[in-house]
């Protein structure tokens, strides 16, 4: 994928380049856009939850970390999903750093694949979070997505290049916190008013 297209890549060449038959191929895969899922997976094994994120953030006490990379990295969590010995790191500064997988977080089916596939896009957090809350879990699901994507878009830009990006990330994650806050009083407030038609009808589907 450093020189070539995803649709490029045959399950043949990539046996070959692999140094396996394709029977082995076809006993983990079933074509080639399986493997860049597991490698989306692989890649997101080790990024931190955005509640890891924001409890570092509240104990003001940031610690440096090798990412999974074996660079430098900001505040991290330990995490069960991680690779042996490996730190979480957040999504932003990683997706910064990509390095090897590079080729794969380039890739236009990158960001809409994760978002997909759920991975790591804080479902659970915003669900028990605002779980109080009178939201839908297709509005749950949008603010995962919401987040997922602001958080790529701005790591992409030539914003995180620039200056201190450990300042940045913080502002980002205070006005996350924030806004989740924000949320949680608005749903208790309007928890007391009469729901939509449509408020039912998604409450009704969950």
């Amino acid at each position: 994928m450093r020189s070539r297209t995803l649709d490029s890549v045959s399950d043949v060449e990539l046996s070959r380049q692999a140094q396996v038959s394709r029977t082995t191929f076809y006993a983990h895969f079933s074509n080639v856009h399986e493997v860049f899922q597991a490698l989306i997976g692989d890649y997101m094994a080790d990024v931190q939850s955005l509640d890891g994120r924001l409890s570092d953030m509240r104990s003001h006490a940031p610690q440096t970390h090798p990412d999974s990379n074996g660079a430098a990295g900001g505040p991290g969590e330990a995490r069960p999903s991680c690779r042996a010995g490996c730190i979480a790191i957040p999504y932003c500064q990683k997706i910064r750093s990509a390095r090897k997988y590079a080729p794969v977080t380039a890739d236009p089916r990158f960001l809409p694949e994760l978002l997909r596939s759920d991975r790591s896009i804080d479902r659970e957090f915003f669900s028990e979070r605002l779980a109080s809350s009178s939201l839908s879990p297709r509005q749950i699901k949008a603010l995962c997505i919401f987040q997922m994507s602001g958080c790529h878009a701005l790591a992409t830009s030539n914003l995180a290049s620039e200056g201190d990006w450990h300042e940045i990330q913080e502002t980002i994650d205070a006005f996350i916190d924030g806004g989740i806050t924000a949320l949680r009083k608005r749903c208790s407030s309007l928890s007391l008013l009469p729901l939509t038609g449509t408020q039912a009808a998604e409450q009704g589907e969950s």
